[in-house]
């Protein structure tokens, strides 16, 4: 009695496998050596013991692909070194009975306990076992290659309905999410258009009601000048010419805050300009003193951007350049890199400098340094500077030392956002 499927892979047999031939007979385990090796171009490794016992052994340290069992060993029989190794392996090699006489009781507990495939040793060939052999490990490979697809295919299936329902959660949640936001932004909406009223009463009231005052007291100030002229000691004299100067710096002030709420709310129309012309035309503005250096490219490219806003910040920071600058050789120093997405400016000057721990404070309203005498100034200029250039989704910076002169870097996107911020 057989169960062998005589099907021949010769063509593309499986290689580098180990066997262990597992029989208490020595001519037996010569045969089958001889008939497994009867094959020239299979590179099989072969071991062989005579006991259950060295079985095992051989297996706990170095399991083979293939065990070719007999079914009756000395003290024990193939089934119960089928359970040992059993309850050792992980999982079992791919085992083919062999027996003298076929029993299909012995046949069918022997498939049961996982073997491949069961041979009479009277219908034995070389080609018959090579055969065997070669087609369980082919099978037992397939198998192999099944079960990775299966558990792979598992897995990504387990994968792909995590994912959908973690899409489904997180889509409930963002509608959730959604709802709160637009709640939000509807109450921020009222908010905006609440303080939007109030920057614009606030500009109503310091273009008139603050600085109506200040005209009364400038009038009234230039008339006793006039008609004390002459009469006046020099010390009353010097008080109202400081009265009429506070004034002045006064109603800078109320327009320069004027300036600062207007930023970003108001529609800027787009210009195609030379970036060269421009400078030209704020240094023009600036009217710097006799001998003062100002260099800059004069073969910088086209730009259309909001032109009136990028003049006011390099005229604030030229300006500034300018003013603070008591020293022997004054020079102003404008470079521009060209990005892909953005303009970097840099305002570069050998004047007073600034100490790094107030890099920060300049930028903040109504914060003056001094830097020397007579030198006029509001403290609002950079904070409109750092307003307009991050209103147009660009960053402003410092960097300087005291008595080491200042460069004043911005970025200035090439696709302008003012007015959305």
């Amino acid at each position: 009695m057989t169960f062998t499927k005589q099907v021949n892979h010769w063509n593309n047999p499986p290689s580098n496998c180990t066997i262990l031939i597992v029989d208490d007979s020595d001519i037996d385990r010569l045969i089958y050596r001889r008939y497994l090796e009867s094959g020239s171009n299979l590179d099989w490794s072969i071991v062989d013991c005579e006991s259950a016992a060295v079985a095992l052994d051989l297996c706990d340290r170095n399991c083979p692909d293939v065990i070719l069992l007999d079914y009756l060993l000395l003290a024990t029989n193939g089934l119960e070194l089928l359970q040992d190794l059993t309850q050792r392996l992980e999982k079992l090699p791919v085992v083919i009975m062999l027996t003298g006489q076929g029993n299909e009781a012995v046949a069918v507990a022997a498939m049961k306990l996982g073997v491949q495939d069961y041979l009479i040793k009277g219908d034995l060939t070389p080609q018959t076992l090579v055969n065997v052999v070669t087609n369980a490990l082919t099978e037992r490979k397939l198998q192999a290659q099944i079960d990775r697809q299966q558990a792979d295919l598992v897995v990504d299936l387990q994968a792909t309905i995590a994912k959908y329902q973690a899409s489904e959660h997180q889509l409930q949640n963002q509608v959730v999410d959604l709802e709160q936001a637009n709640l939000l932004l509807s109450r921020a909406t009222h908010l905006l258009e609440d303080r939007n009223q109030e920057l614009d009463d606030f500009s109503h009231i310091a273009s008139h009601d603050l600085q109506a005052p200040l005209r009364g007291i400038s009038n009234l100030t230039e008339w006793l000048v006039s008609d004390l002229e002459g009469k006046l000691p020099i010390e009353n004299q010097q008080q109202l010419q400081l009265i009429q100067s506070r004034v002045i710096q006064m109603n800078t002030m109320i327009n320069g805050l004027l300036q600062y709420a207007r930023v970003g709310r108001e529609n800027i129309e787009f210009v195609t300009i030379d970036l060269s012309n421009l400078i030209t035309e704020v240094i023009e503005s600036l009217d710097p003193p006799l001998g003062f250096e100002i260099e800059f490219p004069k073969n910088l490219a086209k730009i259309n951007t909001q032109v009136l806003l990028l003049k006011q910040v390099l005229a604030n920071l030229i300006g500034n350049a300018i003013r603070y600058h008591n020293g022997p050789n004054p020079k102003v120093e404008i470079l521009v890199e060209d990005y892909e997405s953005c303009l970097h400016f840099k305002v570069v000057d050998n004047g007073l400098g600034i100490a790094p721990e107030n890099h920060k404070k300049i930028f903040t309203i109504f914060q003056r340094l001094g830097g020397g005498e007579g030198i006029k100034g509001t403290g609002i200029g950079l904070t409109i500077v750092k307003k307009i250039v991050e209103s147009n989704g660009g960053s402003v910076w410092v960097e300087s030392e005291l008595g080491r002169g200042s460069t004043f870097s911005f970025t200035w996107p090439k696709t302008s956002s003012y007015g959305n911020h």
